[in-house]
């Protein structure tokens, strides 16, 4: 049951910053940069989200059910203990928030240096 929770916590939150980060990558970089900023993103999505994520919860839950555990009950433990890495997502956006502004601010000067036309 605990799994199940955790996953309608992870599907309500998940949605919600699926179009904040691709807009801010694309706020802050140049124009003709914009193509290459949103394809890292997309690359990078899914090689830690997709790729990586269902290997992780597997070999956490194959290690669960060796010391044990039962598979089901195994595989619940690993993806209610993937849950963990929210708490490296809201470092991430606190650490990225203090420099924001500074980014924002900053942005046309840059331009301006790599000779965009502004």
């Amino acid at each position: 049951m605990t799994a199940y929770i955790m996953s309608f916590v992870f599907t309500l939150s998940a949605s919600m910053w699926a179009g904040i980060v691709p807009s801010t990558a694309n706020d802050l970089v140049m124009p003709r940069m914009r193509a290459i900023a949103g394809a890292c993103y997309i690359l990078t999505n899914t090689f830690i989200a997709f790729a990586l994520g269902p290997y992780v919860i597997g070999q956490l839950s194959d290690v669960f059910n060796r010391r044990g555990m039962e598979p089901g009950e195994a595989l619940q433990h690993a993806m209610a203990l993937s849950m963990l890495i929210f708490s490296v997502t809201l470092i991430c956006i606190w650490l990225a928030q203090r420099h924001l502004p500074t980014e924002e601010a900053n942005r046309l000067e840059r331009a301006r240096a790599l000779g965009e036309p502004v």
